[in-house]
């Protein structure tokens, strides 16, 4: 499986890369950017342009997604911490001693029996 995986990934890395050369070889013209503010960068070849961009555009997502990551990463300590502690109360209540006798203001509960059927003993089919 693992085989498989690295052989999809090399052909994706191939496909890729078999693409930008044939886009760069067909988009050769070069155009003019202006950016705002009134700058503009010259002569540029289109190719270039759209691999420029692209890059910028994947560096902006890496960092979003780091950004997230690290919020996550906080999160997640957060709430290790706070199942940590909910373990160690857990620990606590069950070395607590048992008690044989209800406390006054509480009566013993009951223990609940099987509730009868109202057409007799379970089981009885006389009264289909």
């Amino acid at each position: 499986m693992r085989l498989i995986k690295w052989l999809l990934v090399l052909a994706i890395f191939f496909g890729i890369q078999i693409y930008g050369i044939q886009f760069a070889t067909k988009n050769t013209q070069t155009v003019n950017l202006v950016v705002p503010f009134g700058r503009e960068t010259g002569q540029v070849e289109l190719w270039q342009l759209v691999f420029i961009t692209a890059g910028i555009g994947a560096a902006l997502a890496l960092l979003v997604f780091l950004v997230e990551l690290v919020g996550l990463q906080a999160a997640k300590q957060r709430l290790s911490r706070r199942v940590k502690q909910l373990e160690r109360e857990l620990t606590a209540m069950r070395n607590l001693p048992l008690s044989e006798k209800a406390p006054p203001d509480r009566p013993r509960a009951e223990e609940p029996g099987p509730e009868p059927s109202p057409a007799g003993r379970p089981g009885d089919v006389s009264s289909i």
